[in-house]
């Protein structure tokens, strides 16, 4: 599935907390710990979900950009594209980046 309705759950602590949209964000306000963050993968879906540990202090605010990118196929089978993978990051990105980055994205819930 591509697209903005796909939207695979984030779970915090062992928790689903929402879903990240294409083109969507999510802010999670979090106590001061160590939490784990995950990208779930579905069902059929041939990607690793990914996991995040993540300290938090308090009044601290930490910003991460998700990316998945396409890649094209390695081959044609009978005129179908086979091998096509994707690739999948969560990254963290500074304060001003994600503040220019924002005005474009929607909130996922």
């Amino acid at each position: 599935m591509v697209g903005y309705a796909y939207c695979p759950p984030v779970s915090l602590d062992g928790e689903v907390v929402g879903c990240l949209k294409n083109g969507g964000y999510l802010r999670l306000d979090l106590e001061p710990g160590i939490h784990e963050l995950r990208f779930e993968s579905r069902l059929f879906e041939s990607i690793e979900e990914i996991r995040l540990a993540v300290e938090v202090t308090a009044g601290q605010e930490l910003f991460y950009q998700w990316q998945a990118q396409m890649h094209p196929p390695v081959a044609l089978v009978s005129g179908i594209p086979a091998g096509v993978s994707v690739s999948r990051r969560l990254r963290p990105i500074s304060k001003s980046a994600a503040l220019y980055l924002l005005p474009s994205l929607r909130l996922s819930h």
